[in-house]
């Protein structure tokens, strides 16, 4: 747990917040999205070759699965990216008070 003492350290931790976990969860999440393209690409091929109806109806669950698993992954980074601005606006506000001289 962080331990917020004053306002400079206030600061700091919003900051590192948002400079530190956005990045590192952007860079994953989009990642994991480009895995999950690429996965329904294949898939697509797959079924499209697959002589079986067994073969298709298993892929084609895949690529729905996979292709909810963008959707999702993709409101995750929006809900992220709100947190973050959540978290700059929050360091500004902060920023702000120590230029009014309001709080030490």
């Amino acid at each position: 747990m962080t331990n917020i003492e004053n306002l400079d350290q206030a600061i700091k931790v919003e900051i590192d917040v948002l400079s530190g976990y956005q990045r590192v969860i952007e860079e994953n999440i989009s990642y994991w999205i480009a895995v999950e393209e690429d996965i329904v690409e294949s898939y697509m091929r797959m079924a499209n070759q697959a002589q079986r109806n067994e073969v298709k109806s298993t892929l084609t669950k895949l690529i729905e699965d996979s292709t909810d698993r963008i959707e999702v992954l993709g409101s995750t980074r929006e809900n992220f990216r709100k947190i973050a601005a959540d978290e700059k606006r929050h360091g500004k506000m902060l920023e702000e008070l120590t230029k009014a001289k309001l709080i030490a």
